[in-house]
């Protein structure tokens, strides 16, 4: 019988320990990051700045990135740098930039303008192996939120689905738009 003894010291994507190296990837919490994501932005439509928000929605939008390193853990502590696509009408960050939680999660807020239009938020974060990488939100619509008799649309749908009623020629599937008076998608 013969025995051996093995050390064993495993490094994956440029992270784990033993060597006197921390594989910090700029980012405090020791991991590189790999990617970041899109998570969640509430509400998705916003009201006009100045609207106090009366018809029901809010001027702010919380909008959630996380980054994470190549085996999706979420990377503490990583600086992260926000833009948006457009600041027409005086939209704009509350912060234009934030460091993740312990999650890898990291908040932007965003305010209302006083004009209506559809903006995307993108977050961007360094990487010190492979440079920047970055992010887009979905669309968040600032809007007045109320549709108005002028842009609401009424439709018979192309996809009908069979009726279980007699005779089949008398159920139509209809589908509404309804629009505020910029030509925002109203709220439900």
């Amino acid at each position: 019988i013969y025995e051996d003894i093995i050390s064993v010291m495993m490094r994956t994507n440029g992270q784990g320990g033993g060597d006197g190296g921390d594989g910090d990837g700029g980012g405090g919490g020791g991991l590189e990051p790999s990617k970041i994501v899109f998570v969640s932005a509430t509400p998705e439509t916003i009201a006009l700045k100045g609207s106090g928000g009366g018809n029901g929605l809010s001027e702010q939008s919380t909008v959630v990135f996380r980054v994470t390193d190549r085996s999706d853990n979420g990377v503490p502590g990583q600086q992260v740098t926000f833009n948006l696509s457009t600041n027409l009408g005086g939209s704009a960050l509350q912060s234009p930039e934030g460091s993740t939680d312990t999650d890898g999660n990291v908040v932007a807020v965003v305010n209302s303008g006083s004009l209506p239009t559809p903006i995307r938020v993108e977050a961007l974060t360094s990487v010190p192996t492979t440079g920047e990488i970055s992010a887009l939100s979905s669309v968040l619509n600032v809007s007045s939120g109320v549709p108005v008799s002028s842009r609401f649309n009424l439709y018979i749908s192309a996809d009908q689905t069979p009726c279980t009623q007699s005779p089949p020629d008398t159920c139509k599937m209809l589908v509404a738009y309804g629009f505020d008076r910029f030509g925002n998608p109203a709220v439900d």
